[in-house]
């Protein structure tokens, strides 16, 4: 049996981000770089959420439930009626998919690879990065 030693944790790009589950994200991609805005989930208007990837290796989208992840361990919201929801923003320390890609190409072995994950009512968005991800609300 395999036990993978993958962690899901919180990820908060920024500051004072609403504890609100993420209803949908749109992704724009130039092959090198993924910008993803994220549309929070509520009949209050919340300002989308952009958050812009560089130097991305690699990206999948799962639909919901087809994600293999989809069983892990995850940081859940702390509002009482949300406590079963996954905490939208996440980042997985000692990733599996990223020992993977890193294991097909040797050129990526000394880079600093980070895994996120966009997590939405719909799918859930993979990003690998070795760059500093930029986060910004914009406006409703």
């Amino acid at each position: 049996m395999n036990i993978s030693s993958e962690r899901l944790r919180k990820w908060e790009p920024l500051d004072g981000l609403p504890e609100q589950m993420l209803g949908g994200v749109q992704l724009s991609s130039d092959g090198t770089s993924l910008v993803a805005t994220a549309y929070y989930d509520n009949t209050i208007v919340t300002r989308p959420l952009r958050l812009t990837f560089g130097s991305v290796e690699a990206f999948k989208v799962y639909e919901e439930f087809s994600d293999p992840a989809v069983l892990s361990p995850a940081p859940m919201m702390p509002d009482p009626i949300l406590r079963a929801v996954p905490w939208p923003l996440q980042e997985v320390t000692n990733s599996d998919w990223v020992r993977r890609v890193v294991g097909r190409n040797g050129a990526l072995r000394d880079r600093e690879w980070r895994h996120f994950t966009v997590v939405t009512m719909d799918v859930i968005l993979h990003v690998m990065t070795d760059a500093p991800v930029e986060a910004q609300q914009l406006e409703g």
